[in-house]
């Protein structure tokens, strides 16, 4: 690694660490998912542009790791500070749960798909953000299917390939509107019930795939619970 590197940055998690550090989970271009110290974070926002937050997206600035030690962040130039994720709790659960399931679900390190998983989570943040609705339920289901096709776990969204995968069967509306959201199509008017029927497919896929509980979940189902 060069002496600084810049990459196309998410904040994905921040946590405090020592009096005034911050550790930033990153999910970057070129480098994939990786951590990163903000020295100072807590104590001094100017080299950061401002303070430091999650679903903030940038040009991340990353200094040389010492032998055993993760990179320092040096700057980080905020692009999309997607104020409008902060204007709706809806929106902002929602939010909280993308970058957490790209957390859980992506390799420390592995950048052979860094680029299209950040794009994939970018575009994601941005509908959202951009939506004139507090939260959107296809957009929570859709952004599920996308990344888990992304990811090669989403089988053929056929009723024999889902029943050979062992995953829930869906009746034809839920599975021809699944099968729409898996590939970016957006169905405003999803109402509750199918958003239930499709929510089963996505349940049992990330029960598989990410295998432990998610803290986004909770706070996401009581703020739809709230539409």
């Amino acid at each position: 690694m060069a002496d600084v590197v810049s990459t196309e940055a998410l904040i994905l998690r921040l946590t405090d660490t020592g009096d005034t550090h911050r550790v930033a989970s990153l999910l970057t271009r070129e480098l994939g998912r990786l951590s990163v110290l903000a020295r100072g974070a807590r104590q001094s926002s100017r080299r950061f542009g401002g303070q430091l937050d999650v679903l903030q997206a940038g040009q991340a600035h990353l200094g040389r790791a010492r032998l055993g030690a993760i990179p320092g962040l040096t700057g980080f130039d905020v692009t999309r500070p997607w104020l409008g994720l902060r204007s709706a709790l809806p929106k902002f659960a929602a939010a909280c749960f993308f970058v957490e399931l790209a957390e859980m679900t992506t390799p420390q390190g592995d950048a052979v798909h860094s680029s299209e998983e950040l794009d994939l989570v970018l575009d994601a943040l941005d509908t959202l953000d951009a939506s004139t609705e507090p939260v959107r339920r296809d957009l929570v289901l859709g952004f599920q299917l996308r990344w888990f096709r992304q990811h090669g776990v989403l089988p053929t969204l056929e009723p024999t390939s889902l029943s050979i995968a062992g995953l829930p069967a869906l009746d034809d509306q839920p599975l021809a509107i699944a099968r729409a959201l898996s590939v970016g199509v957006t169905v405003p008017e999803l109402d509750a019930v199918r958003f239930v029927a499709v929510g089963a497919l996505t349940r049992a896929l990330r029960e598989r795939i990410v295998g432990r509980p998610m803290q986004s979940l909770r706070f996401l189902h009581e703020a739809l619970s709230e539409l």
